[in-house]
């Protein structure tokens, strides 16, 4: 049976669970699908058809916001896979990635060997390091993941790590819109799809098949 993993955002709500189906779900929550089971955070790089394409993406982002600084120290906090790890080494910053999966951090090292990769929860990455950074970033989903009253606390945790002059970036998907495509990927490997769910228990899914 194909694998299929559902990630849900919504306002209110109780889990349930569908026959023949895996389904990770958090209320206020994004992507509830256990990162730190290896075969799950495999599958979950099947999200991008095209992980180079993705990488240049964000590439072109960060440089377009972050400070061209000559050797400069980033901080990628909730670094997951290492995409925005990936994409901040090519502009020529010396990387530290954060996460609290090993299983994502395993996927890092294979992109970025002999990476500074830590292991760290997203609302505290001072167990992971003391520097101070001239650019500390998040791209994704993890800050989105954390409860609403931690938030705060890892923004705070994410600005005590910049240098006085450093830049901190963050990035992620507005909640509040309708996805631009309801398919992001349909081929022989995998299908992503997005969709709302209208009602009183209003919510947006995302769902990988493979």
């Amino acid at each position: 049976m194909p694998a299929v993993y559902r990630t849900r955002v919504r306002p209110t709500g109780d889990a349930d669970q569908p026959v023949g189906r895996r389904r990770y779900h958090r209320q206020t929550a994004v992507n509830d699908a256990d990162l730190t089971d290896p075969a799950v955070a495999a599958d979950y790089e099947l999200a991008f058809a095209n992980r180079d394409a993705q990488v240049e993406r964000l590439k072109t982002v960060l440089a377009g916001h972050l400070p061209v600084v000559e050797g400069g120290w980033l901080l990628d906090v909730a670094c997951g896979s290492g995409l925005a790890s990936e994409a901040a080494a090519m502009l020529g910053y010396t990387v530290t990635g954060v996460d609290e999966s090993p299983a994502m951090l395993a996927l890092a090292t294979q992109r970025l060997p002999g990476g500074d990769l830590r292991l760290a929860a997203t609302d505290a990455v001072e167990t992971a390091t003391t520097n101070h950074y001239h650019a500390v970033i998040s791209v994704g989903n993890g800050l989105v993941r954390l409860p609403h009253d931690r938030m705060a606390v890892a923004l705070l945790a994410m600005r005590e790590r910049l240098r006085p002059d450093g830049t901190m970036f963050v990035m992620m998907r507005d909640f509040t819109e309708r996805p631009k495509s309801a398919v992001w990927r349909h081929d022989g490997v995998a299908t992503v799809r997005a969709r709302f769910a209208d009602g009183a228990g209003r919510s947006l899914h995302y769902v990988l098949e493979i």
